[in-house]
């Protein structure tokens, strides 16, 4: 998982808005209204595999806690179930930090919400404050031992990793490494991996890739927009090279954000 960067979501205007939540997802006028003014106020951040609303202050929905609050609202970007709780921790620690403490909420039948595959923690704003509940002292095993009766997988597998996302890690992973060898990706390989973990069952012709641009914050499509979506696969392996100290390749041109 790559690190976050904050972008923007470029939202339709209100009137229209307000008309699409009231007939696709049958909210009334006031509480689309409410949706609206809220995303408005949020930060967007967004990597390789999540986008993350955030709200603090007043924006929190219903914090009757007494203390301040940070919302975070998940999402994958391929909008698929988050089956691994090691990703929602590590995006609480990116986003408010290592020492916040947070909680998911499972509410009573009477208040609950489930329309889409998101996902919301609660964070305390004050990284000294604890649910008073829970365990005392840290335990955290990286890998699983052969003589414990107990499993455990390594943190950063990437086979774990695509497994995760619901496709065939062992294929997957094997067309992966294809693509990223001889340290020059082949960047169409990496698009049509990306649709396998999207969709494994759907024939490659009728694959589609979607993406959330950085440079915009909206989702883009491989059907719609190929060569955009080219561009931010290399723009991610160009800040992953950076990052590893060789300098970042941009041999289409592309203005890295």
């Amino acid at each position: 998982m790559k690190d976050f960067k904050q972008t923007t979501l470029n939202l339709p205007k209100v009137k229209e808005f307000i008309r699409k939540a009231m007939e696709v997802d049958g909210l009334t006028r006031k509480q689309a209204k409410w949706q609206y003014d809220r995303l408005k106020e949020d930060e967007i951040w967004v990597n390789d595999l999540y986008q993350v609303n955030i709200a603090r202050g007043d924006n929190v929905p219903n914090n009757m806690m007494g203390v301040p609050m940070v919302h975070l609202s998940i999402k994958r970007l391929d909008k698929k179930p988050i089956t691994d709780w090691r990703h929602k921790q590590a995006i609480k620690d990116s986003l408010v930090g290592p020492d916040h403490e947070g909680f998911e909420l499972y509410p009573s039948a009477t208040r609950l919400v489930d329309t889409a595959n998101q996902y919301h923690l609660f964070v305390f704003d004050d990284p000294d404050l604890r649910l008073p509940i829970g365990w005392a002292v840290r335990a955290v095993k990286d890998d699983h031992h052969p003589d414990s009766n107990v499993a455990q997988r390594p943190l950063g597998s990437l086979k774990e990793e695509v497994a995760d996302m619901g496709a065939s890690g062992p294929v997957i992973s094997k067309e992966l490494s294809e693509a990223l060898a001889g340290g020059k990706p082949d960047i169409d390989a990496i698009m049509a991996v990306a649709a396998m973990l999207d969709n494994a069952d759907v024939p490659q012709k009728d694959r589609v890739v979607q993406l959330i641009d950085p440079a915009t914050g909206e989702y883009v499509s491989s059907e719609e927009d190929p060569e955009r979506i080219r561009e931010i696969i290399q723009m991610f392996i160009d800040e992953d090279a950076a990052g590893n100290g060789a300098p970042p390749r941009n041999e289409k041109g592309v203005k890295l954000v």
